[in-house]
């Protein structure tokens, strides 16, 4: 047929696929193509849009990469698969993930949507960082507040990202009025940054960009051991220490054992002592001592 000699493979049994590979690498030597190695050594920081259905998330990838690869409609439910691309953004490569929309479980009737939502799920746990979409018009629903859960369980970093903004009349009184309903509905989201977009209209995306790379590098920070003990005994003498009867808690060490997520651990006497306030006091003076803005802490407590 005029093609050259052909290459038998199974995609099934993987038989002949490195033959394969080596045919694509040869000719693509033929036709002078030359590997960067500028970018060969690059980290992927791979970052998932979730939302409810219909706000805005195909739209928001088309602009960033700014191609019109996704399929954009007004019917919820579109997108059904989660659709990898990448995006090179000040030497960093941002790998973008569009989610199908996910619903709460009572909502998932058809078995295809039903995948399309645990696909949306292994995207959220694949990913370092998570744009979470919410419709500026629609405002938050409980689905929204089961939708981040996912994030947070799994410990990402989150921003939380207003769109279609291009719909405000006034745009900061509007913008104000939203700002104070996301700080009622989401007391448990006080280290996510709020980024105001038009994704149709592709406005403050540059933002939304600039604070992703912020979180990335928030995410791989890490303290060392002294500095970390020293302000560990400083926190337990600025309050009081949790106790039940006539047993008191004591922190014996303490210790960023892990970075994305930033993660650590306090050896105590008896970890049933650590009361959810407290977890979160410490978690307030690590925050305001070293930053760690934009992502999730995961804080583990052991006994000695």
């Amino acid at each position: 047929m005029g093609f050259g000699q052909p290459i038998p493979i199974s995609a099934l049994h993987a038989f002949g696929l490195d033959h394969l590979k080596s045919e694509v690498v040869n000719h693509l030597k033929d036709f002078d193509f030359q590997e960067q190695e500028s970018k060969k050594n690059l980290k992927e920081i791979p970052i998932a849009i979730i939302g409810r259905p219909n706000t805005g998330k195909s739209t928001l990838v088309n602009a960033l990469i700014n191609e019109d690869k996704l399929i954009m409609s007004d019917i919820p439910g579109t997108t059904r698969d989660s659709i990898s691309h990448y995006l090179e953004y000040n030497d960093k490569i941002l790998k973008l993930i569009d989610t199908a929309g996910i619903r709460r479980k009572g909502k998932i009737r058809e078995i295809l949507e039903r995948f399309s939502v645990m696909r949306g799920l292994n995207a959220i746990n694949e990913s370092e960082i998570v744009f979470w979409l919410i419709d500026s018009v629609e405002g938050i629903t409980s689905q929204d507040k089961h939708v981040i859960q996912f994030a947070l369980e799994n410990h990402k970093g989150i921003v939380i990202t207003v769109n279609k903004t291009d719909t405000f009349e006034d745009y900061q009184e509007e913008k104000n009025k939203f700002l104070n309903i996301l700080r009622r509905e989401l007391p448990f989201l006080p280290f996510a940054p709020v980024i105001f977009i038009s994704a149709l209209k592709r406005k403050n995306l540059t933002e939304l960009l600039n604070i992703s790379l912020q979180i990335d590098e928030h995410r791989k920070m890490r303290i060392p051991d002294d500095d970390f003990s020293l302000f560990l005994q400083k926190i337990i003498m600025q309050t009081a220490i949790p106790r039940k009867g006539k047993k008191v808690l004591k922190i014996h060490s303490g210790t960023q054992d892990g970075i994305n997520p930033p993660t650590f651990t306090f050896h105590v006497n008896d970890r049933t002592l650590v009361h959810f306030s407290y977890r979160r006091y410490i978690e307030n003076q690590i925050r305001q001592e070293y930053g760690f803005n934009g992502t999730a802490i995961k804080m583990l407590f052991k006994n000695k």
